[in-house]
């Protein structure tokens, strides 16, 4: 985490490869090489590199860099007061219900609908063709079951929509 803040927080550029002349009147930049090479040079008007440095200079009291959670001032704030528990490493695979019920749970689960429905003005739980409502029957993960809805539907000549990515897709077997 702390290597990406750092390259969040650097300088979009190196002033080690910069070199200005007050006579050329122009900035050159050497960017950066690869496989041990240095890189080719970029010869720019004085002006055209100034205009292009101040479009990353904010402007005055807007922060570019945003903490929040845990590492927001209030948080260590109150921290470094003794109010707040420093964070404590959590096992991973133990799931807390948070002493919620069955009903509670579920409706929970249900609330994605509402988020979808709020930010993409879309509801997702009403039918395209028919604009009906639609509701959850159940959730297959099994890549046995789902393979033989598939295989159904390609019997029938309905076309599943569409599939992942190529880079995610996993040879489904053929089914006769």
């Amino acid at each position: 985490m702390e290597q990406v803040a750092r390259y969040i927080l650097r300088p979009p550029l190196s002033l080690e490869r910069m070199r200005y002349s007050d006579g050329d009147e122009e900035v050159v930049y050497r960017r950066k090489g690869s496989d041990g090479r240095s890189g080719a040079e970029e010869r720019i008007d004085a002006l055209d590199f100034l205009a292009r440095v101040i479009a990353h200079i904010p402007p005055p009291r807007i922060h570019l860099v945003r903490y929040l959670g845990h590492y927001s001032n209030v948080a260590r704030g109150r921290r470094n007061k003794g109010k707040e528990e420093p964070l404590k490493p959590v096992r991973s695979g133990v799931r807390d219900n948070g002493g919620l019920t069955d009903p509670e749970r579920r409706a929970r689960r249900r609330a994605w609908a509402r988020l979808i429905r709020r930010v993409y003005e879309v509801d997702p739980l009403v039918c395209r063709s028919c604009g009906g409502e639609m509701r959850i029957v159940s959730v297959i993960l099994e890549h046995r079951v789902i393979t033989r809805i598939l295989g159904h539907l390609a019997q029938k000549g309905i076309e599943p929509g569409r599939g992942p990515p190529e880079r995610l897709r996993s040879p489904l077997p053929k089914t006769a």
